[in-house]
């Protein structure tokens, strides 16, 4: 069997955002649970946090459901991806973007 380090990389991922999906979901129920996000530079781009309360629960540095290591090429666009999964937690959906979403967010100038 082969260790493959990408495929453990996306494993984790994935577990690590499903616990943060958990947590989140969880704490939103109290409609007292303030959303809210920052973006910051990396040297990979653009990424944003999400924050609960003022607490980190997601910290995005590079474009999320895409292959590339790098992060968002504006502001703006990490802005816009934090503002989409904000919106989705508010609706009681899971806080992942789509290739889809994550390709439209990057197209727009």
């Amino acid at each position: 069997m082969n260790f493959n380090p990408a495929l453990s990389m996306m494993k984790t991922t994935r577990y690590v955002a499903g616990l943060a999906l958990i947590m989140l979901l969880g704490s939103c129920r109290n409609e007292r649970q303030k959303l809210s996000y920052t973006t910051f530079r990396t040297g990979r781009g653009w990424g944003y946090d999400i924050l609960v309360n003022g607490a980190t629960a997601i910290h995005q540095e590079t474009k999320p459901a895409l292959s590339a290591d790098s992060g968002f090429a504006l502001e703006d666009q990490a802005s816009a991806a934090a503002k989409l999964v904000i919106r989705k937690l508010k609706e009681r959906k899971g806080p992942s973007l789509s290739q889809e979403e994550v390709l439209f967010i990057t197209s727009r100038p």
